[in-house]
Formats: structure tokens, C-alpha cells, sequence
């Protein structure tokens, strides 16, 4: 394969797809839906984005923080999939780089989302209160936490 110097602990992890899809209210509204797990995993390299990569990202309106790179002859995620490594560590894809167009390796442009843990998303259901008045907007910022 080939040969490199890696510290231990920063050699390749195994990833795991997640592909982020949307559901309708019943107003018929898209929202996002939890990730599905899929059966697509890959072995890749999680690296820090340099500053200047943040930088561009940012002004394009994609923020990233890392970037994982997989060696691979095939390129397994897209855009706004979620990949988890065995830590839990969750990144959500914001592009994908294929040097060369040549299919020897793939660039994931990735940010690290610390407050989603997709294992702990739940399902509330809000009932109105007869005569409460409360709207379909309220009841939505109620169920994601907005204030």
C-alpha cells in the first residue's frame, strides 16, 4: 500500500455514512430528519482544516473544521450526509474533493458538529391544550429547543 509515519491515535478510523433526508409536517413543511444509518463505511484519515480552508469555506457559506481523508477508489459520501467514527464524533459533509479526478483518494470537507448527538434524538409529541392558542410554529420551537 504505502508507507508513513503516523502518531498513534491518528491512523485511520472507520466511518460510518449517515444519509440526512427530510420529512413534511402536517402543514407540509420540509424539516430534516435524523439521519439514516446506512451499510456504507470507509477507513480514512481525520485531519484539522488549515486556517486558510476555514476561511474560504466560511465565505462560501459552508463552514468546515476538518477534513478526513479517505484512500479509496470510489467516493462513498456526498454532500449533507453524516459521517460518525467508533468515538461517536459526528461531521457533517459540507463537500467533497476528488484530486485529480483520478479515484486513487477523497477529500471529505467535514465540520464537527458537538451539539447534535444523533443517538439521543427523540420524538416529542405536543398536544394542544384546549384553548391555549398555542400555533404550529410555537409547538415546533417547543420540540427543537428554540426559545
Amino acid at each position: 500500500m504505502f508507507t508513513t509515519n503516523i502518531v498513534p491515535g491518528q491512523g485511520f478510523q472507520k466511518f460510518r455514512i449517515r444519509n440526512q433526508g427530510t420529512v413534511l409536517t402536517p402543514s407540509g413543511r420540509a424539516v430534516p430528519a435524523p439521519p439514516d444509518e446506512t451499510d456504507k463505511s470507509f477507513f480514512g484519515i481525520l485531519i484539522n482544516a488549515s486556517q486558510k480552508e476555514i476561511e474560504q469555506w466560511s465565505q462560501r457559506g459552508h463552514p468546515i473544521s476538518h477534513k478526513i481523508v479517505e484512500y479509496s477508489a470510489m467516493t462513498k459520501a456526498k454532500p449533507t450526509d453524516w459521517l460518525k467514527n467508533d468515538e461517536g464524533r459526528e461531521f457533517y459533509v459540507e463537500g467533497v474533493k476528488n484530486p485529480g479526478e483520478l479515484n486513487i483518494s477523497c477529500i471529505y470537507m467535514v465540520n464537527e458538529r458537538l451539539d447534535i448527538r444523533t443517538n439521543d434524538i427523540q420524538t416529542v409529541n405536543i398536544e394542544e391544550p384546549s384553548g391555549t392558542g398555542i400555533t404550529e410554529s410555537q409547538a415546533f420551537d417547543l420540540e427543537v429547543g428554540n426559545d
